[in-house]
């Protein structure tokens, strides 16, 4: 019925617009546009998407990351053959740790994308900075030990390099973003370094390989507070002692 009626209503415009000389029928997109008398009347149009509306992407990419920060080693009592050598493994305030996130990529598990996981590519250097003017080293038989130096030795160090991916959950509260992440990482290359007074470098063997950190963030905008602990031990077990790493410090991302 509703058919019939449009219908006779559409030859009666069409009538009409016969009828006048300012009259025009026109078909587009759009639909059937009526122009008579100086009225306008469209029929079967359909109405456009709103533009303005954005697509949701539930998924993102993040080109870059750094974290640099103070590291530490826990305390461990020290047994075998570095029972009675002292504790050695005091660090200073300049150790520090570097880690570069190129890139990562997360996925909101909200249409307000207030959770996500991520997941990412991250390249970690340590450098542990001692108080004693002692080496770690291996010895003729392969065994990591400390050596003595002179006291006029200027730095001793121990540099490591880990290659791993950190995977995440994060949330936010209002502009504060949280996260907790897990990253299992492998030791790339770990070596000794002092100057007594030149510079000496040598590869060391005895850490592990294998670490596995648990970590913590607080960003605001690109920028925050990380905070890293080594689930894992950093030497072998049976060196001489099981300290962990923590490392605390500031996190950029982009």
């Amino acid at each position: 019925m509703k058919r019939i009626i449009t219908l006779f209503a559409i030859l009666a415009i069409s009538a009409a617009a016969h009828a006048q000389t300012d009259s025009l029928m026109t078909v587009d997109n759009q639909g059937l546009n009526l122009n008579v008398a100086g009225f306008s009347v469209t029929l079967g149009g359909k109405n456009e998407p709103d533009k303005a509306r954005k697509r949701y992407r539930p998924y993102g990419t993040n080109v870059f990351g750094v974290k640099w920060g103070v590291t530490r080693m826990t305390d461990s009592p020290y047994y075998g053959r570095w029972a009675d050598m002292g504790d050695f493994l005091n660090l200073s305030g300049k150790s520090n740790s570097l880690s570069i996130e190129p890139i990562s990529w997360h996925v909101a598990l909200d249409r307000k994308r207030i959770t996500w996981i991520q997941v990412g590519a991250n390249l970690t250097w340590d450098n542990y900075h001692f108080f004693n003017p002692k080496a770690l080293l291996n010895d003729q038989d392969g065994y990591l030990m400390p050596y003595n130096l002179n006291d006029e030795v200027k730095k001793t160090t121990m540099n490591t390099f880990y290659l791993g991916a950190t995977f995440g959950l994060g949330f936010r509260i209002g502009n504060v973003k949280l996260g907790a992440n897990a990253t299992p990482e492998v030791l790339c290359y770990a070596e000794s370094r002092y100057k007594n007074p030149k510079k000496h470098q040598a590869e060391i063997q005895g850490l592990n390989p294998i670490r596995l950190k648990a970590g913590v963030t607080m960003m605001v905008n690109s920028f925050g507070l990380y905070v890293d602990y080594g689930l894992t031990p950093v030497f072998k077990e049976g060196t001489g002692n099981d300290a962990h790493m923590a490392s605390i410090g500031l996190k950029v991302g982009f």
